[in-house]
Formats: C-alpha cells, structure tokens, sequence
C-alpha cells in the first residue's frame, strides 16, 4: 500500500470516526429535496403520527430491528439509520448504508494496517485525537448535570446582585450627545465655550476626539449596558441620573478620557420583580453550579490518581520564572 493510500484510508476513517462519535446528523442538514418534491399526499385512514412521533415509528411495518446491511458482526439496523436521519427516504437509506458499508470496510483495514502510520508521531497524534473525540462528549455529558435551585438560593442571589445584574432588569435607555476629550483642562474649555452659547452638536464636530465626532458625538436611545461598556459604570450612572438638557460633566469615562454630555431623553432602569426574575436567576445559578461541579471533578480526578500521574519539576519552574509554554498543539 502506498503512502499516499494510507494517508487517504487515515483521513476517510478520520471522518467517520468523527461523526460516529461526536454524535452529528450524517445526512440531516440537506434533506432530499427531490424525496420531499415527490412525497405523496396523504390517504384517508393513513397512519398518522401523534405530536412529537416520527412518521418512521408510526409507520405500522416500521421494524426498528430490521436489518439494512451488515458487515461481519457488524450490523446496521432501521432504528440506526433513523438516528443518523428521521424518516429517511427510499434513496437517502441506501446512501447512508453505502456509507456504512464502505466505512465499515475501510475502518477494518486501517486498524489491521502496519502501513498507515509512517513513524510514531503519525500514530500518536492520531490517536490523540481519538481521545479528544471522548473527552468532549463526555465533557458535555459532565456539563449537562442537573441541580435543584432553592428559594432561599433564589433569593440570596437576587437581592445581592439586583442593582447590578442587568439581567434582573428592565435595562433603560438614554438620548444624549457627548464630547470626548483627551484632558481635563480641553474638556473645561469645552464646557466653558458651551455655557457661553456654543451648540454641542456643532461643537463635537471639531472638538471631540470620539469616533462619532462627525455625526455630532448623537447616541439615540442607547441602552445603558452599551453605555456602561463604551464608557463605564461610573458614567453610565451618572448619565442615568442626569437632567434632562443640562450639561455634565467633565466625567471621566473607562479610557480615562473626558466627557461633557447633554441627556436628551432618559429611560431609567427599573429593577425587575423576583418572581419575574427567577428563570434567569436559576439559569445563572444552573450554570455556576455546573461550572463548579466540573471544576471539583477534575480536581478529585487528579487526587484520585496522583500515584499515577508524573509531572516534570520543569513544570513547575516555568511557572515560577512566569514563563508562558507555547500553546498545545490541538
């Protein structure tokens, strides 16, 4: 066998090793159009399937056992096509079991082949990435735990982070133009030319160093988490607090720059109600929970097997030294 051929058995057995494991619909992204162009309409006192029940199961000469191919003891059955795509048409069940069969063969030989690897690097890489391939459904798997979130917890976590959270809120919104400037003593000078009559509009053309100078330094109804990550928490609250028509500022904003603002119309933010709250509150507790129960297992997976587990002293004086390792090839 040549190297070439090899290499070409190596990335077809690559592929459908990925999508075996991984899970992924081989044949559900494109559907037969020309199946679905010719797809009868349906007779009188046909089966039809309940809610949520593929025509496939409700189909009452549907076998889920009925064997479509085989190869050695390997055997592809009705019930495994309809996991790879639901109600599968006539041709798009041969495709998938060409597919198969020819996966099937191609697989039995490469994991016989003394051929396909041409030195130890080819072989460790690929099965490398053999174990990627479990370790990221069972990473999901581990993700997926599921945890009971309590009143009490429900409740401790609203009245901590209402104020700041702004998914337990109806975030307001504000009207207002601004002028940027890089020091405190331009932004004075800014403000003393507004009080003497100048127009903010006209003057943050040629005064504001902000990107938005040209349209006049104008944010129309701009909530105020875009508010708060453009140009700061402490602005943004001081925006939301702000009379409507009169100046502020020099405000001092998240680059260190300074800002003279004018709010034209103001939405403020109303903190939502608890119960309102609550599937946004147990998702974000879900989600920490999950986080920290896969954080723990990794850790109780280390200590449970340290006596297996070898770790170089350079290991650690690359972090000592605060040097960066390059990054793992994935």
């Amino acid at each position: 066998m040549s190297y070439k051929t090899a290499k070409k058995i190596v990335l077809l057995v690559l592929i459908s090793v990925l999508m075996l494991c991984v899970g992924g619909k081989v044949f559900a992204a494109k559907p037969d159009e020309a199946a679905q162009k010719e797809k009868p309409a349906p007779v009188a006192n046909e089966a039809v399937p309940a809610a949520g029940e593929t025509v496939a199961k409700a189909d009452p000469n549907y076998d889920p056992k009925e064997v479509i191919a085989k190869v050695g003891d390997e055997v592809l059955t009705r019930e495994k096509i309809n996991w790879m795509q639901e109600n599968a048409s006539p041709d798009i069940v041969k495709k998938i079991a060409d597919w198969w069969i020819e996966t099937e063969l191609l697989y039995g030989d490469a994991v016989k082949s003394q051929e396909m690897f041409q030195d130890d690097m080819d072989k460790y890489l690929f099965e490398l990435q053999r174990k990627k391939l479990y370790v990221v459904k069972f990473v999901e798997y581990l993700q997926m735990k599921e945890f009971v979130i309590s009143d009490e917890e429900a409740k401790e976590y609203y009245e901590k982070n209402k104020a700041t959270d702004i998914n337990l809120q109806n975030v307001g919104q504000a009207t207002f133009t601004h002028i940027e400037s890089d020091t405190l003593e331009k932004a004075q000078g800014v403000l003393e030319k507004l009080k003497a009559g100048g127009d903010i509009k006209e003057l943050a053309k040629t005064e504001s160093i902000a990107k938005d100078a040209k349209q006049g330094g104008y944010m129309i109804k701009i909530g105020f988490g875009v508010i708060q990550r453009r140009f700061g928490s402490e602005m943004a609250a001081q925006i939301e607090k702000a009379e409507l028509n009169k100046l502020i500022g020099p405000l001092k904003n998240k680059n260190e720059k300074y800002e003279i603002i004018s709010v034209e119309s103001l939405k403020k933010t109303e903190i939502l109600p608890l119960e309102k709250a609550r599937k946004k509150i147990d998702a974000t507790l879900l989600g920490k929970k999950r986080e920290q129960y896969f954080s723990d297992y990794r850790e109780n997976l280390k200590k449970d097997n340290a006596e297996k587990i070898y770790r170089s002293p350079i290991l650690d004086k690359i972090v000592e030294q605060g040097s960066e390792p390059n990054e793992v090839k994935k």
